[in-house]
């Protein structure tokens, strides 16, 4: 296994165990609109 890949599974088993529960009054959908964004300029439209 490589050194990055050992490192980045340590890392996700880290985060995973230590980010938990987190609540929050505010979403972020930057990431949402992004795809929205992107999916409708790839639609075709009728004229």
């Amino acid at each position: 296994m490589s050194v990055i890949r050992s490192a980045s599974q340590k890392a996700q088993m880290i985060h995973n165990q230590e980010v938990q529960a987190v609540s929050t009054d505010v979403i972020n959908a930057d990431e949402l609109w992004s795809f929205v964004k992107k999916s409708k300029s790839t639609v075709n439209r009728k004229s």
